[in-house]
């Protein structure tokens, strides 16, 4: 496939080429007239940017999943008489994906909550209290 000029990409998109120009400079690209020719890079550059403008979100949607299976039973009523009855089973699934936990900072949570957090005892502490164990248990 050989190169597109800016003229030929707007036809190509059914836009004008004034709109498409203007598409491409708000992008980034540096197309300044009909004649310029247009990379896979400038592409992707414009492809983004209206994604972006336009509010298209790249993330993942629910998936439904839908199953039937159909079976047959033999059954015989009180003459004797075979009967074949066909069964039909749906099974349902939706499949969404899984959203990830935004973590913040244990300190920021502590913090924000208004609970006192835990001191931790120094050595000097730590030895005071376990002498301190010693004459209570004997």
């Amino acid at each position: 496939m050989g190169k597109l000029n800016v003229a030929q990409f707007a036809d190509e998109l059914n836009l004008p080429v004034g709109l498409l120009l203007e598409q491409l400079q708000a992008a980034g690209s540096k197309q300044v007239d009909a004649s310029a020719e247009v990379s896979e890079k400038d592409k992707a550059m414009l492809l983004e940017h209206l994604r972006q403008a336009h509010g298209v979100d790249h993330s993942p949607k629910k998936i439904t999943l839908t199953r039937r299976e159909t079976t047959e039973i033999q059954s015989s009523d009180r003459s004797g008489r075979a009967r074949t009855i066909q069964v039909e089973v749906r099974k349902h699934r939706v499949v969404a994906p899984i959203k990830p936990l935004v973590v913040e900072s244990p300190v920021a949570a502590v913090q924000s909550s208004g609970v006192e957090p835990l001191k931790v005892l120094g050595a000097v502490e730590l030895d005071a209290r376990e002498q301190e164990a010693k004459l209570q248990a004997a």
